[in-house]
C-alpha cells in the first residue's frame, strides 16, 4: 500500500487511453503482491497545481529543521499524503496509471508551449515519485484513434493531437521512461511479455496474472466475451481521416515508437501527408530587412553552435555518470533523475533561443530559403554553419570570400562515402554499402559511412574498423533545418566521392554543397532497383551526378531513355559478392525434403510476400517434398504467418519463420539451402540471389530486372512469370524428382558467380570509376534552383516517368520534351 516507506516508489504506466492500460491494470489487479489504485493523472496534477496556485495566499510551510519548504517539495508532499490517505492496503508494492494528458496541462499551456508543458509534467512526476519505475504502452495509433472514436466518442483530430503530445512527453529529455510494452505483443505473447515486464520491475511472476486476459472491459459499449481480445483494428484503418492529422504529429509519434524499436507502418492515406507549415507565416510582408536578418542569423548560428557543443559535451559526461551508476548499482533513482534534469536544462536553453525573435526569423529563413537567397545576393556573404549554400553575384576572384582551389584528382578521390538513409536496418543496399567500405579499406582507399537514424530494428551489422562513421540521426527537426544541419556532417567527409543511394534528401544536401564548393564533391548515382522513385531522383538531380550506375541492363536502358544526352555516363554493373573458387555440393537423397529459403523484407510492395501462401499451397498440391524457411521481417509478416496457418497443419510444419540475420550469418544459411526462392514484382539485381548462387544454391525466381543477365533458365537456375506460383511450384517439383539435376544446376550457379560476379573484380572496377570521375569537371547547382522538392511533387514526377516509360514511343522527342517541361517547372521553385 502507499505508505511513508514506499510512497515515492510506485510502479507507474504512462500512456494514452485505449492503448491497453485497462488490460495492464487488470494484470496488476490479479497479482497478489501488488496493490493497484487505478487512474491518477488528474489527482496528481490538479493537486500540484492547487499548491502552486495558493502560493502567497496560504501561510508558508516549514520542514522539521525550520526551513521554508519550496513549492515543489510542498506540492510533492501534498500528493504523497493524499495517496497515503486514500489508498489503504496491507500490500507493499503498488501500481497506478496516470494515463492520458491531464486536463490542467491544456489549461496551463497552449500549443506553442509544449516544451514548457513537458518540463512541468516531469517536474511533478519526478518530485512526487522520485523512485518510481516507469513504463509505457505502445499500441498502433490508428487502433487507438478508432477505438477512442467508437467507444468514447472523441473526434479523430482530438485524439491525434493528444497522441502527438503524449509522444512528445515520453521522448522529452527528462522523461525517465526506459521500458515499453507493445500491445500486440502483449495480446499475442501473453506469458512471455508479462514475464519480461515483471523482470524489468524486479517483481516475481505469478501465473494468476494471466487471468486478466480472459476478459476485457470496454468503456461505454459493454463488454467483450472472454477470450475476444483483439490485437489490431487493421481491417478498419480505411476509416482513418487523413485531414484530421498532420505530418508533424505523425513524426512525433514515429519518434516515440522508434525510441523503443517498434517502427510504424501507416495506412496508405497517411503516407502522403506533407510537412505541415500551418504555424509558420510564409509571407515576406513585415519581415526584417536583409541586413537585420543576416545579423540575426549570423548571431544565432554562433549561439546555437556553441550551445549544441556545450550541450553535447555535458550530456556525454552526464550519461557516462548515469550509466556508470547503473552499472555499479549504487546510484539511486533520485540521483539519476537529477542528472536527467540537468540535461533538460541545457535542452531548454536551445529551445529558448529557437523560440526567440531571432530564432523565429531563422525558421522563416528555412521555410523561405530559395526566395530569401534572392535578396541575400545583393548583400554581403554571410558566414556560419547553416549558410554554406549562400553565394553573392560577385565573381569569385573579386569577392572577399576565400574559395579553396580545386584539389589534385588523386588526393580528392581518396575518400569514398556511402550514405545509409535507413540506418543499420535490414536491406541489401545497407549491407552492400558496409561491405564496400570494408573492401575499399583493404585496398588502402579511405571510406566513410553516413548513417541516418534506423527506420526499423537495428541489425548486428559489422562496422568496418577503419571506416569513419558519421551520424545524422537528430530527431524532431523540420526538413529544411535537417538538411542544413546535416550538411555540416557531410562536410566532414569532403573532399570525396559520395554515393547518396536512394533518398532525395541525401542528394539535396550534396546539391547545397555543390552551389559553392562543387570542386570538393563527386557523385555516383546508383539505381539499385527498377522502381520509379529511383528514376525520379536521378532524373531530378541529373546535372549534379557525374556517372550513373545501373545494377541491371533493364535499368540502364530506362535511364538512357530518360536522359539520352547522358547515355555515355550511364554504366551497367551488377553487384559483386564473396565467392570461393570451389564449393562442395552434395547430392540430396529424394527422401530428404528440399530446403527452400527466402531471405529479405516481408513486404507486399515489391517483394509480393503474400504470394508465398499461394506457392506453399501449390507445392503441397503438387506433392513436393519441401521445407521453406522465411528469413526476415516486415509489415506483412503477421499476415503472411496467418495465411500459412490457414493452409493447415501440413503447411505449418513445412514453413519456418526466422528473424533477420546479420550479413555474417548469411553464408551459412545459403550453404545449408538447396533452393533460393524470390517472388518479387521488381528488383535491381538481387544481392540475395547472387549470394545464394555463390554457395551452389539453385535460384528459382520471378522474371524481374537483373535476372536475364545472371540466370540461364534450366542451366544455372530457373525463372517463372511474376505471380504464377503454380509454374514456380512445378519448377521446384522438377528438382525434387531429379536430384542429379539439382546438383548440376547448383554447380553451374556457383560457376556463374565466380566467373562474372566476383567481389575482387567488382571492387577494382568501382575504385577505378571513383578515380576517373575526378578527372571530370565539377558539377555545380544553381543558386536560384530548389535543392529539394516536396513529397507530393516527387510523387508527381515518379508518375510522369512511369507513364513516359510505358508509352510505345517513349523515346520520342515530343514525349521527352513534355517530361523535361515537368522537370523545368519543378526547378522553377513554385512547388519547392
Amino acid at each position: 500500500m502507499p505508505n511513508s516507506n514506499n510512497i515515492t516508489a510506485p510502479i507507474t504506466v504512462i500512456s494514452m487511453p485505449r492503448s491497453g492500460s485497462t488490460l495492464v491494470s487488470a494484470i496488476f489487479d490479479q497479482h497478489p503482491q501488488v496493490h493497484s489504485v487505478g487512474e491518477t493523472a488528474n489527482l496528481i496534477f490538479d493537486s500540484w497545481n492547487a499548491v502552486e496556485f495558493s502560493r502567497g495566499v496560504l501561510r508558508p510551510s516549514f520542514n522539521q529543521d525550520g526551513k521554508l519548504l519550496e513549492t515543489s517539495e510542498k506540492a510533492a508532499g501534498v500528493i504523497q499524503q493524499t495517496f497515503i490517505s486514500l489508498f489503504k492496503s496491507p500490500i507493499d508494492a503498488w501500481f497506478h496509471k496516470p494515463i492520458g494528458i491531464p486536463k490542467i496541462l491544456w489549461q496551463k499551456f497552449d500549443d506553442t508551449e509544449w516544451a514548457e508543458a513537458a518540463e512541468w509534467y516531469w517536474e511533478v512526476m519526478l518530485n512526487a515519485f522520485p523512485e518510481s519505475k516507469y513504463f509505457t504502452l505502445l499500441r498502433h495509433p490508428c487502433d487507438v484513434v478508432l477505438s477512442t472514436e467508437k467507444h468514447l466518442g472523441f473526434e479523430q483530430a482530438s485524439t491525434w493531437r493528444q497522441l502527438a503530445f503524449m509522444a512528445y512527453i515520453l521522448t522529452y529529455p527528462t522523461a525517465p521512461v526506459d521500458y515499453a510494452i507493445h500491445y500486440e505483443q502483449l495480446v499475442n505473447n501473453k506469458e512471455e511479455t508479462t514475464k519480461d515486464l515483471f523482470d524489468y520491475l524486479e517483481l516475481p511472476f505469478n501465473a494468476k496474472v494471466l487471468e486478466a486476459f480472459k476478459e476485457v472491459h470496454i468503456g461505454s459499449k459493454g463488454r467483450r466475451d472472454a477470450g475476444s481480445i483483439s490485437s489490431t483494428r487493421k481491417d478498419e484503418w480505411q476509416e482513418i481521416d487523413s485531414t484530421a492529422v498532420t505530418r508533424s504529429q505523425l513524426t512525433l509519434i514515429e519518434n516515440l515508437f522508434n525510441k523503443f524499436g517498434y517502427p510504424i507502418s501507416w495506412p496508405e492515406q497517411l503516407t502522403e501527408l506533407e510537412e505541415s507549415d500551418q504555424n509558420v507565416d510564409c509571407s515576406l510582408n513585415g519581415s526584417p530587412s536583409t541586413e537585420d536578418l543576416l545579423d540575426s542569423i549570423e548571431k544565432l548560428n554562433s549561439n546555437i553552435e556553441n550551445i549544441h557543443m556545450d550541450y553535447s559535451v555535458r550530456l556525454i559526461k552526464l550519461n557516462t555518470e548515469k550509466w556508470q551508476a547503473i552499472k555499479n548499482k549504487n546510484g539511486s533513482t533520485q540521483e539519476l533523475n537529477k542528472l536527467r534534469a540537468k540535461t533538460a536544462h541545457l535542452d531548454n536553453q536551445i529551445n529558448d533561443i529557437m523560440n526567440s525573435r531571432g530564432g523565429r526569423a531563422l525558421q522563416k529563413y528555412w521555410m523561405l530559403a530559395d526566395r530569401v537567397k534572392g535578396l541575400l545576393r545583393k548583400g554581403p556573404e554571410p558566414t556560419g554553419p547553416h549558410l554554406n549554400g549562400v553565394k553573392t553575384d560577385t565573381p569569385p576572384e573579386t569577392t572577399d570570400t576565400k574559395v579553396s582551389p580545386p584539389l589534385d584528382a588523386k588526393e580528392a578521390s581518396k575518400t569514398v562515402t556511402f550514405v545509409l538513409p535507413a540506418g543499420f536496418t535490414l536491406g541489401g543496399v545497407t549491407n552492400w554499402s558496409i561491405e564496400m567500405s570494408k573492401r575499399l579499406n583493404l585496398k588502402k582507399i579511405p571510406s566513410a559511412l553516413i548513417k541516418y537514424r534506423n527506420i526499423g530494428p537495428e541489425l548486428a551489422l559489422e562496422h568496418p574498423l577503419n571506416t569513419r562513421l558519421i551520424k545524422c540521426d537528430s530527431p524532431q527537426i523540420p526538413v529544411k533545418a535537417e538538411l542544413l544541419q546535416f550538411e555540416t556532417e557531410y562536410r566532414k567527409v569532403l573532399p570525396g566521392t559520395l554515393i547518396p543511394n536512394y533518398n532525395p534528401r541525401t542528394y539535396a544536401i550534396c546539391a547545397s554543397i555543390a552551389k559553392n564548393e562543387a570542386h570538393k564533391i563527386r557523385l555516383l548515382g546508383y539505381a539499385h532497383t527498377d522502381e520509379a522513385s529511383y528514376y525520379a531522383i536521378l532524373f531530378f538531380y541529373e546535372k549534379l551526378i557525374h556517372k550513373f550506375v545501373a545494377v541491371s541492363d533493364e535499368i540502364a536502358d530506362k535511364l538512357k531513355t530518360l536522359m539520352p544526352h547522358r547515355s555515355g555516363d550511364i554504366l551497367t554493373k551488377p553487384y559483386g559478392v564473396q565467392v570461393d573458387e570451389t564449393v562442395k555440393i552434395t547430392k540430396q537423397n529424394e527422401s530428404t525434403p528440399l530446403k527452400l529459403v527466402y531471405a529479405g523484407r516481408i513486404e507486399q510492395i515489391q517483394k509480393r510476400a503474400l504470394d508465398f501462401v499461394d506457392l506453399v499451397k501449390a507445392l503441397i498440391d503438387q506433392d513436393v517434398n519441401f521445407r521453406l524457411k522465411i528469413v526476415g521481417d516486415g509489415s506483412m509478416k503477421e499476415e503472411l504467418q496467418a495465411g500459412i496457418n490457414e493452409l493447415g497443419p501440413e503447411a505449418q510444419r513445412a514453413v519456418t519463420f526466422v528473424e533477420p540475420l546479420a550479413p555474417t550469418a548469411m553464408p551459412s544459411l545459403w550453404e545449408e539451402a538447396d533452393i533460393c526462392v524470390l517472388v518479387s514484382e521488381y528488383e535491381g539485381t538481387s544481392i540475395s540471389l547472387l549470394e545464394a548462387m555463390s554457395k551452389g544454391c539453385v535460384p528459382v525466381v520471378t522474371e524481374v530486372s537483373g535476372v536475364q543477365r545472371v540466370i540461364q533458365s534450366g542451366k544455372n537456375g530457373f525463372t517463372s512469370p511474376i505471380g504464377d506460383m503454380d509454374k514456380m511450384a512445378s519448377l521446384i517439383k522438377s528438382l525434387d524428382t531429379d536430384r542429379d539435376r539439382l546438383q548440376s544446376t547448383g554447380t553451374n550457379a556457383h560457376k556463374t558467380i565466380y566467373e562474372q560476379f566476383n567481389y575482387d573484380e567488382y571492387v577494382d572496377w568501382f575504385a577505378s570509376e571513383c578515380d576517373q570521375i575526378w578527372e571530370l569537371p565539377p558539377r555545380s547547382w544553381n543558386h536560384d534552383e530548389p535543392i529539394l522538392i516536396n513529397h507530393k511533387a516527387m510523387k508527381t514526377l515518379e508518375h510522369s516517368i512511369t507513364l513516359f516509360q510505358n508509352q510505345i514511343n517513349s523515346d520520342s522527342p515530343s514525349s521527352l520534351t513534355q517530361l523535361n517541361d515537368i522537370k523545368d517547372y519543378l526547378f522553377s521553385g513554385k512547388v519547392a
